[in-house]
């Protein structure tokens, strides 16, 4: 979101450029998402936030990412396009908070359970060892 941002807003590259190089730039499956909304984009394409929807509902399926996260994406997608620079730049910045705090509540989530694996790791071996003796 970061380099789309850049390139929207100081490079003033065209949605078709951006995605472009997105795609150099990023790993499966976004590489995929964005090549393939680049390559649309080259022919005539009536809605982009229709492109951007169908390309995500691939990107659900074909990746590990949970529901709510590809719903921040899509939610995203549905305002591409439609703004002028500043505006699109406060939605990419939007998104970038979402994100944010999607990551830190799977940060605390993994912390909890973490904690909860290693004392039940630390019972299980404690009864093999008690069931041993």
């Amino acid at each position: 979101l970061q380099i789309m941002e850049a390139e929207m807003l100081y490079n003033k590259q065209s949605l078709q450029q951006i995605l472009q190089l997105l795609a150099s730039k990023s790993k499966d499956p976004f590489q995929h998402f964005f090549s393939y909304l680049s390559e649309q984009l080259a022919h005539t394409v009536a809605d982009i936030q229709d492109l951007w929807q169908q390309e995500s509902d691939n990107l659900r399926k074909k990746s590990k990412f949970h529901e709510e996260e590809i719903e921040v994406w899509s939610q995203f997608g549905r305002s591409i396009g439609d703004y002028h620079a500043k505006n699109q730049q406060q939605q990419i910045q939007i998104t970038q908070e979402y994100l944010q705090q999607i990551l830190r509540m799977a940060i605390e989530e993994r912390q909890i359970y973490s904690k909860l694996y290693q004392s039940a790791g630390f019972l299980v071996g404690l009864f093999v060892v008690i069931l041993f003796l």
